[in-house]
Protein backbone atom coordinates (compact mmCIF):
# COMPACT_ATOMS: atom_id res chain seq x y z
CA UNK A 1 0.00 0.00 0.00
CA UNK A 2 1.24 3.52 -0.89
CA UNK A 3 1.38 6.50 1.56
CA UNK A 4 -0.50 9.21 0.44
CA UNK A 5 -2.33 12.65 1.94
CA UNK A 6 -6.41 12.58 1.54
CA UNK A 7 -5.94 15.78 -0.22
CA UNK A 8 -3.59 13.86 -2.95
CA UNK A 9 -7.59 11.84 -3.48
CA UNK A 10 -10.04 14.44 -2.86
CA UNK A 11 -13.00 12.05 -3.43
CA UNK A 12 -15.52 10.77 -1.78
CA UNK A 13 -15.50 7.16 -0.90
CA UNK A 14 -17.98 5.22 -3.02
CA UNK A 15 -21.13 4.12 -1.25
CA UNK A 16 -20.10 0.58 -1.47
CA UNK A 17 -16.65 0.90 0.35
CA UNK A 18 -18.55 2.93 3.04
CA UNK A 19 -21.14 0.16 3.43
CA UNK A 20 -18.53 -2.31 3.47
CA UNK A 21 -16.66 -0.93 6.50
CA UNK A 22 -20.14 -0.34 8.26
CA UNK A 23 -20.49 -4.19 7.66
CA UNK A 24 -17.02 -5.19 8.94
CA UNK A 25 -17.27 -2.79 11.64
CA UNK A 26 -20.93 -4.10 12.55
CA UNK A 27 -19.81 -7.91 12.45
CA UNK A 28 -16.99 -7.35 14.75
CA UNK A 29 -13.93 -6.26 12.51
CA UNK A 30 -12.11 -3.72 11.99
CA UNK A 31 -10.59 -1.10 9.34
CA UNK A 32 -8.12 0.81 10.33
CA UNK A 33 -9.30 4.90 10.18
CA UNK A 34 -6.08 5.80 7.89
CA UNK A 35 -7.49 3.52 4.80
CA UNK A 36 -9.12 5.25 2.08
CA UNK A 37 -10.43 4.20 -1.26
CA UNK A 38 -9.38 6.31 -4.38
CA UNK A 39 -11.00 6.30 -7.64
CA UNK A 40 -9.08 3.23 -9.24
CA UNK A 41 -9.98 1.45 -6.27
CA UNK A 42 -6.65 1.55 -4.77
CA UNK A 43 -6.65 0.90 -0.86
CA UNK A 44 -4.11 3.64 0.55
CA UNK A 45 -3.07 4.97 3.98
CA UNK A 46 -2.80 8.21 4.83
CA UNK A 47 -0.19 7.74 7.99
CA UNK A 48 2.84 6.18 8.24
CA UNK A 49 2.59 1.99 9.33
CA UNK A 50 4.98 0.85 12.17
CA UNK A 51 5.67 -2.83 10.93
CA UNK A 52 3.03 -5.37 11.87
CA UNK A 53 0.32 -2.94 12.12
CA UNK A 54 -2.74 -4.83 11.50
CA UNK A 55 -4.84 -2.62 8.54
CA UNK A 56 -7.73 -4.45 8.27
CA UNK A 57 -9.42 -7.94 10.56
CA UNK A 58 -12.52 -9.26 8.72
CA UNK A 59 -14.56 -11.25 10.53
CA UNK A 60 -15.52 -14.78 8.58
CA UNK A 61 -19.04 -13.74 8.50
CA UNK A 62 -18.36 -11.07 6.06
CA UNK A 63 -15.89 -13.39 3.48
CA UNK A 64 -18.14 -14.15 0.58
CA UNK A 65 -18.31 -17.80 0.77
CA UNK A 66 -20.41 -20.71 -0.76
CA UNK A 67 -20.74 -21.29 2.77
CA UNK A 68 -21.91 -18.05 3.98
CA UNK A 69 -24.46 -17.69 1.13
CA UNK A 70 -25.49 -21.21 1.42
CA UNK A 71 -26.88 -20.02 4.69
CA UNK A 72 -29.23 -17.38 3.23
CA UNK A 73 -32.63 -17.95 1.72
CA UNK A 74 -31.50 -17.63 -1.71
CA UNK A 75 -28.85 -19.68 -1.33
CA UNK A 76 -30.86 -22.09 -0.06
CA UNK A 77 -33.29 -22.07 -3.18
CA UNK A 78 -30.37 -22.19 -5.21
CA UNK A 79 -28.99 -25.06 -3.99
CA UNK A 80 -32.73 -26.97 -4.33
CA UNK A 81 -32.69 -25.79 -7.62
CA UNK A 82 -29.07 -27.14 -8.25
CA UNK A 83 -30.39 -30.49 -7.08
CA UNK A 84 -33.38 -30.32 -10.04
CA UNK A 85 -31.74 -32.18 -13.03
CA UNK A 86 -34.23 -30.58 -15.22
CA UNK A 87 -32.99 -27.26 -14.60
CA UNK A 88 -29.87 -26.47 -16.75
CA UNK A 89 -27.24 -23.55 -15.66
CA UNK A 90 -24.54 -22.47 -17.65
CA UNK A 91 -21.88 -21.91 -14.51
CA UNK A 92 -20.71 -23.91 -11.84
CA UNK A 93 -23.48 -23.50 -8.80
CA UNK A 94 -20.51 -22.28 -6.29
CA UNK A 95 -20.16 -19.78 -8.58
CA UNK A 96 -23.38 -18.42 -8.67
CA UNK A 97 -23.93 -18.36 -4.87
CA UNK A 98 -20.62 -16.30 -4.56
CA UNK A 99 -22.64 -14.43 -7.25
CA UNK A 100 -26.08 -14.11 -5.46
CA UNK A 101 -24.19 -13.70 -2.12
CA UNK A 102 -22.53 -10.81 -3.16
CA UNK A 103 -25.73 -9.44 -5.02
CA UNK A 104 -28.19 -10.04 -1.84
CA UNK A 105 -25.56 -9.51 0.70
CA UNK A 106 -28.31 -7.48 2.62
CA UNK A 107 -30.91 -10.50 2.66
Amino acid sequence: MSKRSRDDNEISPPEWWTVAINWIQSSGGTIDSSLILTENRDVLTTLPMKKGQVLMDIPSACLVSKDNVLLTETGKLLESAFKDESVAFSNQWRDLLIAVGLANRGE
